[in-house]
C-alpha cells in the first residue's frame, strides 16, 4: 500500500512473515489477557471495583501492536502470501476472546430475551420486557403475555436474562433480520439451558458473521485486484475484536451484508454488456436490503450506490437496483410495524410499533463531539443539566433562548426537546450535503465506490448524537480503500469511551474541580478522543491535495469500474 501499484516480488530473505507472526502472537497474548481481566466485569460485580483504566490501557496497547502489523503488511511487496497467516491468527484471537466476560456491555441480554420471546411464538416487537411485571391479575393478561410470564418464572436463566435487559420499559429496537438470528441462537438450546450456554449461543452467531466479513472482504479485494492481506485492517483490529468476540454486538451481521453486497456489485462489472442487468447486481441489492433488515445504517449508502450503477451501467439498472434494495428493506422491516397493545388485544398496523426506535433516535446521546457542540450552542443556560457550563458554548444565551422559544411555539414542542431536535436537523442537513457531494464525486469517477462508502459511514458516525465505538466498526472494513491512513487511529482513540463508566462509578471524583465525573468526560475526555484524529486526518488531506504524487493513494483507481462513457 505504499504506492499506487503493488508489485508481487519478494526476496528469499524476506522475513515479513516472521515479523508478522511475532506481532500476531503478541496480540493473541493480549487477547488472552483481556479474557482474564474481563472476569472482573461480571454483571453482579460492583462497578467501583472494575479495572476500567487497566482495561482501556490494555486495549490501547493492543491497538499499537495492531498498527505494527498493518505497517508490516503495507511494506511487504508480496503481501498476499501473508493472508493465510492473517486469517489463522484472526480466528485464534476470536477464540481467545470467546469465553471472556463482556466488558461494560449488556445489549446481549436484550438479544437473548428477544430470541427467547420469538422462540415462544410471540413477536418481540409486541411487548416491552417491563410488561411482564405489569401489576394485573393473570386473567387480565393476554394469553401471549401470560405465556411469557410463565416461561420466565419456570426457568432461572430466562428470569436472569429478563431482569438484566437494558431499558426494559421500551420495546426492542432491533430489526427483524437480527431477530431471526436471535431466535435461531436460542432455539438450538435445550430446555432449561444455563445462562452461559445462552450467552455462548448468541456470541457464536455474532462471531460467525464477523468471520464471514473477513472472507467477504478478502473476495472484494481480490475482485479489485488488490492485496488480500489488507484484510488485516479489519481482521486484527482490536475494536472489532472487542465489540464482537467480547461484547457480542449485533452490528457484525449488518457489516457482513454490507461488505458482501459491495463484493457482489463490483464483481458484476465483469459482465461486458452494459445494457443487460447483471444477476449479481440484483443479488447485491437483495443482500443490502437484508443488511438494512439487520440494522438500519446501510440504507444511507443507497444513494451513492445508485449513482455508481447509473454511471457504470444504465439509468434503468440504477432504478432496478434501487427498487430491489428498497423493496427488500421494506419486506425485511415490515414485522416491526405489527404490534399489539399492552392489554393483549389483537395486533394492528400502527406507528407506535416504532416507539423504541423513535426514543433512540429522538433522545439518545452518547460520546458525541460535533453534535454536542451544536446542541450546547442551542441550549439556553436555564436548561443546562450540568453543574458547570459548557466551555465551548459561545453563542449568546439570549439568542439561544429566543431560538428555542420560537421553535417550541411554532412546532408545539416541549422547549427542553428543541435543542436536541434542532441539532439533529442541522447535523442531518450537513450529512445530506456531504452525501450529495460524495455522489457527485462517484459520478465524475473522482472517487471509488468503496472509498465513497467509507466516507459516508464516517460522516454518519461523526455527525450523530450516539457515537458508540461499535458503530465505528461499520466503516472499518472499508478503511483499506481510504486515501487517508490517519483514520487507522480512530479505533484506538475510541477506547477512551469506556472511561465514561469509571466517571459514572466515581461521580464525585472531580468535585474539587467544580464538576462531576460524567461532565468531565463529556467536556474534556471526548475532545481528547476525537480532536487528535480529526486534526491528523485534516493535515493529511491538505498535504495530499497539494501533492498527490508525494502522498500516494492506498490503492489505484482499480476500485472504480470503467465508465460506460
Amino acid at each position: 500500500m505504499t504506492s499506487s501499484s503493488h508489485v508481487e516480488k519478494s526476496s528469499p530473505r524476506d522475513s515479513s512473515a516472521t515479523f508478522l507472526a511475532v506481532v500476531g502472537a503478541i496480540q493473541l497474548a493480549i487477547c488472552a489477557a483481556i479474557t482474564i481481566v474481563s472476569s472482573q466485569f461480571t454483571f453482579e460485580g460492583p462497578g467501583e471495583s472494575r479495572p476500567i483504566f487497566e482495561m482501556v490501557s490494555i486495549l490501547i496497547a493492543a491497538h499499537l501492536v495492531y498498527l505494527t502489523g498493518v505497517w508490516i503488511v503495507l511494506h511487504t511487496l508480496r503481501s498476499n502470501r501473508l493472508t493465510p497467516l492473517i486469517f489463522v491468527i484472526a480466528v485464534a484471537m476470536r477464540l481467545a476472546l470467546f469465553p471472556s466476560e463482556p466488558i461494560q456491555e449488556v445489549d446481549y441480554y436484550r438479544y437473548m430475551w428477544d430470541g427467547i420471546v420469538a422462540k415462544a411464538g410471540v413477536s418481540p416487537f409486541r411487548f416491552a420486557p417491563a410488561d411482564l411485571d405489569f401489576d394485573s391479575a393473570p386473567d387480565a393478561r393476554s394469553a401471549e403475555l401470560q405465556a411469557l410470564v410463565t416461561l420466565r418464572n419456570q426457568d432461572p436463566a430466562i428470569a436472569t436474562i429478563h431482569g438484566r435487559v437494558h431499558y426494559p420499559e421500551l420495546p426492542t429496537v432491533y430489526p427483524p433480520v437480527s431477530q431471526v438470528l436471535f431466535a435461531a441462537s436460542q432455539s438450538v438450546l435445550p430446555v432449561g439451558a444455563p445462562l452461559f450456554m445462552r450467552v455462548m449461543a448468541i456470541k457464536s452467531v455474532i462471531v460467525a458473521f464477523d468471520l464471514g466479513t473477513i472472507i467477504s472482504l478478502s473476495m472484494l479485494l481480490r475482485t479489485l485486484r488488490l492485496p488480500t492481506a489488507w484484510t488485516i485492517v479489519y481482521a486484527w483490529c482490536p475494536l472489532v475484536l472487542k465489540e464482537f468476540a467480547n461484547s457480542s454486538h449485533l452490528d457484525s451481521v449488518a457489516v457482513f451484508f454490507t461488505v458482501t453486497g459491495l463484493w457482489l456489485l463490483l464483481s458484476a462489472r465483469s459482465q461486458a454488456d452494459p445494457t443487460r442487468f447483471p444477476a449479481r447486481l440484483l443479488a447485491s441489492a437483495i443482500v443490502w436490503g437484508l443488511g438494512v433488515g439487520a440494522k438500519l445504517f446501510p440504507v444511507v449508502l443507497f444513494p451513492v450506490i445508485a449513482v455508481y450503477c447509473w454511471r457504470n451501467w444504465t439509468l434503468k439498472s440504477a432504478i432496478i437496483w434501487s427498487l430491489a434494495a428498497l423493496l427488500t428493506s421494506a419486506i425485511a422491516l415490515s414485522p416491526m410495524a405489527m404490534i399489539g397493545n399492552h392489554a393483549g388485544q389483537s395486533s394492528h398496523w400502527v406507528s407506535s410499533s416504532w416507539d423504541g426506535l423513535s426514543a433512540f433516535l429522538s433522545r439518545w446521546e452518547m460520546n458525541d463531539l460535533i453534535f454536542m457542540v451544536v446542541e450546547e450552542n442551542l441550549r439556553p443556560a436555564e436548561q443546562s443539566t450540568t453543574v458547570i457550563p459548557a466551555w465551548f458554548a459561545v453563542t449568546p444565551d439570549p439568542f439561544r433562548k429566543q431560538i428555542v422559544e420560537l421553535c417550541a411555539t411554532q412546532l408545539s414542542m416541549d422547549s427542553h426537546r428543541v435543542p436536541f431536535s434542532l441539532a439533529r436537523l442541522i447535523t442531518m442537513s450537513v450529512f445530506g450535503i456531504i452525501a450529495i457531494r460524495l455522489c457527485w464525486l462517484v459520478w465524475r469517477n473522482a472517487l471509488g465506490l468503496a472509498e465513497a462508502m467509507f466516507l459516508t459511514l464516517v460522516w454518519l458516525w461523526l455527525l450523530g448524537p450516539a457515537q458508540n465505538p461499535w458503530y465505528w466498526t461499520w466503516a472499518i472494513p472499508f478503511l483499506p480503500f481510504s486515501n487517508n491512513r490517519a483514520w487507522l487511529l480512530m479505533a484506538g482513540f475510541s477506547f477512551l469511551y469506556y472511561l465514561r463508566f469509571w466517571f459514572q462509578f466515581h461521580p464525585t471524583a472531580l468535585a474539587s474541580f467544580g464538576g462531576s465525573g460524567p461532565t468531565f468526560f463529556d467536556f474534556v475526555v471526548v475532545w481528547i478522543e476525537y480532536v487528535p484524529v480529526l486534526v491528523l486526518v485534516s493535515m493529511n488531506w491538505c498535504r495530499q491535495s497539494v501533492d498527490l504524487r508525494r502522498f500516494p493513494r492506498w490503492c489505484k483507481d482499480s476500485q472504480s469500474a470503467p465508465s460506460k462513457s
